[in-house]
């Protein structure tokens, strides 16, 4: 599926993947192959419309830029980690 082990744990315990658990306490999750295409079903979306979902609706529209965003600290943060 691609997600994270959290992702999982946050869908099985929302009730949105269907799965068991077995063995003591909470137990093993277990998740039949077939619940994972069942999810896949249910979360694809069907990009064929042409349209967004959601419209964009007026002031979402113009591109704004970080009003509180320090750039130089961020640089500064990324060469530290040894990412920029």
């Amino acid at each position: 599926m691609g997600l994270s082990l959290a992702s999982v744990y946050a869908l099985c315990n929302a009730k949105k993947l269907r799965h068991r658990r077995v063995g003591p306490g909470d137990g093993k999750i277990v998740i039949p192959l077939d619940a994972i295409d069942e999810y896949n079903a249910r979360a694809t979306v069907d990009s064929t419309a042409g349209e967004p979902a959601v419209p964009v609706q007026g002031k979402h529209k113009e591109l704004k830029t970080f009003a509180n965003l320090d750039s130089e600290r961020l640089l500064a943060a990324w060469k530290k980690q040894g990412k920029a």
